[in-house]
C-alpha cells in the first residue's frame, strides 16, 4: 500500500462576502485518484455484525471527526448568508444521536445548534430526530442545558416516518431548509424519502448533506434479498455496473457508484459535491459526505471545506514542504493549464465564474486560495490580462488570455 504526502497543515475556507482570517494553504493536492492503493480484490461475504449504534457515542472516531469537520465549519458562513433571505430557517438532523460523545466532543446536532444560536439567534427552528430513547433523552438534556427548548424539537421516532411528515409540511412553505442525514445504514434514507425535499421549488433555499455508507452498499450487493433496497436507495438499477456481488474491488468502482448517486440528485437541479471518508488513510472509502444545493456559493464554500477536511485527514504537506518540490511545480503547471483552458473556452469570464467552472470540473481538488494564486501568477507572467471597474484583480474582474493559442509557461 503506497500513499503520497505525509505532514499535517491547517487551512481556512474563504467566501468572498464572509470575513475570514488568513492561514496557510497548499497550492494544490492530488485528487482521490492520485492516492495509490495497492490492494487485491477480496471476496465479500454478508455477515451479521453486532450493532454499533449503542456504543457509537462512547468516543468520537476519526471518521466521525472528519464528518463534523465538514458540517461544523459550514454552518456559520451558511447561516450568515441565508439569514439575509428573511425567510424562517429550518434545521433538521434526522439521525441526531446523543449530541455529546463520551469524550466530551460535540456531535452534529449541537454543532448545528450552537452555530445557529451564535449567528442567527431567534431566527431558526431545529428538529432533531432519534430512534433510540436513550440518545433522545441525552440530547434533550443537552438542549435544555443550552436553554434552547424554544427553538428545538427533539423527536423520539424513526426518521423514515418523520421525514415524509416534514416534507409535506414544507412543500409549499418558503422556509430556508438545511437537513443533515447521517444514518446508521443507507437503507434508512431511501431516495423516495429524500425526493420530496429535492422537489421543493427552486425559489426556496434547500440544502441537504447526506452521508452515504458505500461499504454497506457493497456488502448488500452480495445478497439478492437486498437488491431491491439498493435500487430504492440509489434511485436506479444501474448500481450493478459498480457493485459486483463478489468483490469490493477498486477506487474506480466506489467513485463510479457515488457519481451515479450524484447524477440522480443533479436531475433535480442541484449542484453536488462529494468527499470520501476513510477509516484510515490508504484504505478504500467507507463513507462519502454528499452535499447538494442549488446555489453556486454553497458549492464553492463546500469545496474549500471538504478540501481542507479531507487533506487534513490524509496528513497533507505544508506549503514550506512543497515550495521547492518538483511535485508542487508539476501541480501548479497542471492548474495553470486548467485556467488557460477555461479562459480559452470563455474569454472575458469573471474570476468568480472561472473558479466555479474549475470546481464543477474538479470538485475538492483545489482550494480557492490556490486558484486566486494561479490567476495572479498568470497575470504577473503576462499570460492573461484583466478588465476591472476598480482596476484590481478581484472576483468581478474579467479575464482574457493574452495569447489564446499559447500554452502556459508561468510555472
Amino acid at each position: 500500500m503506497t500513499m503520497r504526502h505525509g505532514h499535517s497543515f491547517q487551512t481556512e475556507f474563504r467566501f468572498s462576502d464572509i470575513p475570514t482570517s488568513p492561514s496557510a494553504i497548499p497550492s494544490a493536492l492530488p485528487e482521490v485518484a492520485d492516492v495509490v492503493i495497492e490492494q487485491s480484490a477480496l471476496p465479500i461475504t454478508v455477515a451479521r455484525r453486532p450493532s454499533t449504534e449503542k456504543t457509537f457515542f462512547e468516543r468520537k472516531r476519526p471518521w466521525s471527526k472528519m464528518k463534523d469537520a465538514i458540517v461544523g465549519p459550514y454552518m456559520p458562513p451558511y447561516l450568515t448568508k441565508v439569514v439575509r433571505r428573511g425567510a424562517p430557517i429550518e434545521l433538521v438532523d434526522a439521525f441526531a444521536g446523543r449530541g455529546i460523545y463520551g469524550d466530551g466532543s460535540l456531535g452534529s446536532p449541537l454543532l448545528i445548534l450552537e452555530a445557529a444560536m451564535r449567528h442567527v439567534p431567534g431566527r431558526f427552528q431545529a428538529t432533531f430526530i432519534n430512534r433510540n430513547l436513550g440518545h433522545h433523552a441525552a440530547l434533550q438534556r443537552a438542549v435544555e442545558q443550552r436553554q434552547a427548548e424554544r427553538f428545538v424539537t427533539c423527536r423520539n421516532a424513526n426518521a423514515e416516518d418523520v421525514l415524509p411528515e416534514l416534507a409535506r409540511a414544507m412543500s409549499s412553505r418558503p422556509d430556508t431548509l438545511f437537513m443533515y442525514l447521517d444514518p446508521f445504514g443507507p437503507s434508512k434514507v431511501p431516495f423516495d424519502v429524500l425526493e420530496p425535499f429535492l422537489q421543493r421549488p427552486a425559489r426556496f433555499s434547500t440544502e441537504i448533506v447526506v452521508v452515504l455508507n458505500v461499504a454497506t452498499l457493497f456488502r448488500m450487493a452480495g445478497s439478492q434479498q437486498h437488491h431491491a433496497t439498493l435500487s430504492r436507495v440509489l434511485n436506479t438499477d444501474e448500481w450493478q455496473r459498480f457493485l459486483d456481488p463478489r468483490y469490493y474491488r477498486s477506487e474506480e468502482d466506489v467513485n463510479g457508484l457515488v457519481g451515479l448517486y450524484a447524477d440522480q440528485l443533479r436531475k433535480y437541479g442541484f449542484l453536488v459535491g462529494t468527499c470520501p471518508i476513510r477509516k484510515r488513510p490508504g484504505l478504500l472509502a467507507n463513507f462519502f459526505v454528499i452535499s447538494m444545493s442549488r446555489h453556486a456559493d454553497a458549492l464553492l464554500l463546500m469545496n474549500d471545506i471538504m478540501y481542507t477536511a479531507y487533506n487534513q485527514f490524509l496528513g497533507a504537506a505544508t506549503p514550506l514542504d512543497l515550495f521547492a518540490s518538483a511535485e508542487l511545480l508539476a501541480q501548479q503547471s497542471r492548474f495553470d493549464a486548467e485556467v488557460h483552458e477555461i479562459l480559452r473556452q470563455s474569454p472575458g469570464i469573471r474570476r468568480v465564474d472561472a473558479w466555479l467552472a474549475c470546481v464543477t470540473r474538479h470538485f475538492r481538488r483545489y482550494h480557492s486560495t490556490a486558484f486566486r494564486a494561479a490567476v495572479r501568477r498568470l497575470a504577473d507572467a503576462h499570460e492573461l490580462r484583466f478588465v476591472s471597474a476598480t482596476g484590481r484583480l478581484n472576483d468581478d474582474a474579467q479575464l482574457f488570455l493574452v495569447n489564446p493559442g499559447m500554452q502556459s509557461v508561468a510555472s
